[in-house]
């Protein structure tokens, strides 16, 4: 599977809309290049892009970190 393939599976769940941290037009139009101001879906992008490229789990923890700090 690709990243865009995981990442449209995980906007397809249902918990997103029912939690209203993305509307049903969001998540059949986001794409997984496209930044959100969306925290929840921002961190899904940076999980799936990590575990995709193999990063360690000290890199995925610093990159999540770093999306938090400047939030």
């Amino acid at each position: 599977m690709t990243k865009e393939d995981i990442y449209q599976n995980f906007l397809k769940d249902p918990l997103l809309n029912e939690n209203d941290y993305i509307s049903e037009e969001q998540s059949t139009s986001l794409e997984f290049h496209q930044p959100t101001d969306i925290p929840m879906i921002e961190v899904i992008r940076i999980a799936i892009q990590g575990v995709v490229d193999g990063d360690t789990k000290n890199a995925l923890t610093r990159k999540l970190n770093q999306l938090f700090k400047f939030r």
